[in-house]
């Protein structure tokens, strides 16, 4: 966000202050599984949908309709469904599946709550308890490699034509990679430059190195 002194700077203050509405609105449809449930059903109207998630009917329908002012799902004559935003990136078999980015910005929220004391500390002052065991910090390291892969598979398309006038000689055709890996971004970008010109062995040995060098070394 960036303030524009040519509109109300009370308006941009506001907004700001209450951004986080937005991104708690964004997890709790995630993490209740309401995407999933409209996708399953088609179409459903707001009370059907909140017996199915155990909500009460009225709120449920603010709910909605708070998400579609954001863009996440419609209405036609009573009945919900999904946008075409979140059918690419919010469900499960998504084409750009964006859910392990999201969960993991929400996950970060009580980093951010910390600012205070990182401030004062000049270095960050929460760490994972004494407790957690070697398997929870391997899958917590193993969603934050989903959660790049996400980040990247949003850009990647962006990027690409940066490398289109200097590789064409090379033979190099380009494929966006949907085999599930854990990355970290670097690896997607690798595995993005597949040649298939049998002249280039060393891209491809770089390619693989580098889409299984991340889980290695964790």
């Amino acid at each position: 966000m960036k303030y524009d002194p040519h509109k109300s700077g009370a308006q941009y203050l506001e907004d700001l202050a209450t951004s986080y509405w937005y991104a708690s609105a964004l997890f709790t449809a995630l993490d209740s599984g309401l995407f999933e449930v409209l996708r399953e059903n088609n179409q459903l109207d707001a009370e059907a949908a909140a017996g199915i998630l155990g909500w009460k009917p009225g709120p449920a329908e603010r709910f909605l309709r708070l998400l579609k002012e954001m863009g996440l799902v419609d209405v036609y004559e009573g009945d919900w469904y999904l946008t075409g935003l979140t059918a690419d990136h919010l469900v499960d078999g998504a084409p750009h599946d964006q859910r392990a980015n999201i969960r993991w910005r929400r996950d970060l929220r009580a980093e951010w709550d910390t600012l205070p004391d990182v401030l004062a500390a000049g270095t960050r002052t929460l760490f994972p308890s004494d407790d957690v065991s070697e398997a929870d910090m391997h899958a917590r390291r193993v969603d934050y490699l989903k959660a790049m892969d996400a980040v990247i598979d949003g850009k990647i398309a962006e990027m690409l034509p940066m490398f289109t006038d200097a590789l064409p000689a090379l033979n190099i055709h380009f494929r966006f990679p949907r085999e599930a890996m854990a990355t970290s971004g670097s690896g997607f970008i690798a595995a993005t430059f597949v040649p298939l010109s049998s002249g280039m062995p060393w891209l491809w040995r770089t390619t693989t190195f580098a889409v299984q060098m991340p889980l290695r070394s964790m």
